[in-house]
């Protein structure tokens, strides 16, 4: 796609779309491993339950902007919508932004295999 017109690139939508799909996902699936938990005789505070969607579909928000972000076209990151998406990372390049994402992404995944495998263990 050749002009900047950000509306018209299709890869705008599947930014969009993934990273919100991934919070929405990530805060019930996160509050569901706390609610099995309690079930479980673990004690839970109240706060843990009320935070605990905000925290987790915060980091799956960040994981699927990453993503996201790691597999984006590059003519779609030079256009004016993937130039507001390079803002919001922080960095004025599109490589720099793709390592920022890349670490960012590795850090989320990791804290999620971590959180898994001592829930695991725990078992």
């Amino acid at each position: 796609m050749t002009d900047k017109d950000s509306s018209n690139h299709p890869y705008s939508k599947v930014m969009t779309i993934v990273t919100w799909v991934s919070a929405g996902v990530g805060a019930v699936l996160g509050t569901g491993v706390i609610l099995m938990a309690a079930s479980q005789g673990e004690r839970v505070t109240k706060n843990t339950l009320y935070f605990a969607p905000f925290i987790f579909g915060a980091l799956s928000y960040m994981a699927g902007m990453a993503f996201s972000f790691l597999f984006a076209p590059t003519n779609y990151l030079e256009s004016d919508s993937g130039q507001k998406w390079l803002k919001m990372v922080g960095t004025k390049t599109i490589l720099s932004a793709r390592i920022a994402c890349g670490i960012m992404a590795a850090l989320v995944v990791g804290l999620f295999a971590a959180i898994a495998i001592a829930f695991i263990n725990e078992q």
